[in-house]
Formats: structure tokens, sequence, C-alpha cells
């Protein structure tokens, strides 16, 4: 194993193991109601996480870390107006379909089931909260063990939200370029064992 493997956290070490696979670094951008003006349908908030599977601790790792962050801090300057309007009427229809379904209904229609306690315990107000969310588009970073136990590290094809148009995707793909950029530099650095 290389110096990769061992600046994972313990947890995902395991499930490489295990599963011969995993995310090494996720990037989400989604977007939710405006919790600061819930009547306002149009309203929306652009929430941008990063996730990443390493230690905390590690120099290369922090910096990089830190580089890859403010490379998404701005992530909602991507977006045109179209592909914004697009992402309100996602969001409304999305928070339509969850408003139904804590009514007990799917597309307009009672659900005998939903209406039971014994279902019903398990939909909990948490629940309708964190679904109402419409992905923009979520970008990873995969390691992987091969038959011979070398890690090998790839990067998956951004998923994008249907709503997105050209001007947007292609403001998206430079994002994701400079991330695999730093990405790169993280993964040489720990493959080579430094």
């Amino acid at each position: 194993m290389t110096k990769l493997y061992e600046t994972l956290l313990p947890e995902a070490q395991q499930e490489l193991i295990r599963d011969g696979v995993i995310e090494l670094v996720t990037v989400v951008v989604e977007v939710e109601p405006d919790p600061a003006r819930p009547d306002n349908r149009n309203a929306m908030n652009i929430v941008i996480e990063v996730f990443d599977n390493f230690r905390d601790g590690i120099p290369a790792i922090e910096a990089g870390r830190t580089r890859i962050r403010r490379i998404c801090d701005s992530a909602s300057g991507d977006l045109s107006d179209d592909t914004r309007e697009n992402l309100i009427a996602a969001l409304a229809r999305r928070c339509d379909e969850m408003d139904e379904l804590r009514e007990g209904r799917v597309d307009g229609q009672p659900v005998e089931a939903l209406r039971d306690p014994a279902v019903a315990k398990f939909f909990t107000p948490e629940l309708f909260t964190h679904n109402k969310k419409v992905t923009v588009w979520c970008y990873a970073w995969t390691a992987g063990l091969d038959d011979g136990g070398m890690m090998d590290v790839d990067c998956e094809e951004p998923l994008y939200d249907n709503g997105i148009d050209k001007v947007s995707r292609a403001r998206i793909r430079e994002r994701v370029e400079k991330v695999n950029e730093e990405l790169n530099r993280i993964v040489a650095l720990l493959m080579q064992g430094r």
C-alpha cells in the first residue's frame, strides 16, 4: 500500500479493503428553500459541501483541502439566470412532493400505507426538511484497489441536474478542472510517499 492509504480515515481504510473502492473527495452543490423566507417559493439558498476521507492534521492534505474549499466556495456564481429559474422550478416541484408525502399522498392520490401509524413513524420531520433539496451538480474522486492490492485513483464524470444550461455547464466544468488540479497535486505527493 502507498502512503495515500495511510492518510485515510480508519473507516475509509476498512471500507476500501471490504468493498475495493471509496469516495476520496466529493463535491456536492445543491439548492434548498431559503429558511429566512419560507413563504417565498422563489427564494433559494445554494449549499456547497466538500467531503473527504482523509485524516486531519496532514499538512499537504490540509493545504489542499483549504484550496479545494476555496475553489468551491464561489460555485453559486457558475449559474446563469436561466439555470437559476430552472432550479427554482425544480425546487418548487420537490417541495410540493415532500409536502404531499407528509400529507399521506403521492401524485395527488391518498396512500393508505402512509397513513398507517406503523409506517408514519419512519417519516420524521427531518426527512421532509432534508429532502427539500435539488442537486445542481456533484463530483467525486474515487480510490480503489486493483487485483494486486495497489491503489488506483480516478475521477467520476460530474453529474448535473437536467436544468443546467450550456453556459452554466461550461463554468462548472472549469471549476471541476481546478478541483482536479488540486487533487492531482495532493494524490501525486501521497502516491510518491512524500
